[in-house]
């Protein structure tokens, strides 16, 4: 396993987000700039198969766990980011 995503050893936040907004428009079939962050991933068309391999594919990426479940109960992409940029942070904070 490697320090970091694509074998970096810090990301900083806005990374986070480009990165969870690619694999999100990828997902779900669009441009970048197709996505609202401020829909939900649900009402954005992610099913929750789309949700499970999303979280799987953030995890390779950036090397934090992800809850699927956490897809669903998010209000917003932009809360679910959120949750993704704190968990690398507090995973970059561990390996310090």
């Amino acid at each position: 396993m490697h320090s970091g995503p694509d074998g970096a050893g810090q990301i900083d936040s806005a990374k986070v987000e480009e990165i969870v907004l690619s694999l999100t428009a990828e997902r779900l079939g669009r441009l970048v700039e197709q996505v609202d962050s401020s829909a939900s991933l649900i009402d954005l068309g992610l099913s929750s198969i789309d949700a499970v391999l999303l979280c799987g594919e953030i995890e390779e990426r950036l090397l934090v766990a992800v809850d699927p479940i956490s897809v669903f109960e998010c209000e917003s992409l932009s809360d679910f980011i959120a949750i993704i940029r704190d968990a690398v942070a507090t995973r970059q904070a561990d390996i310090g």
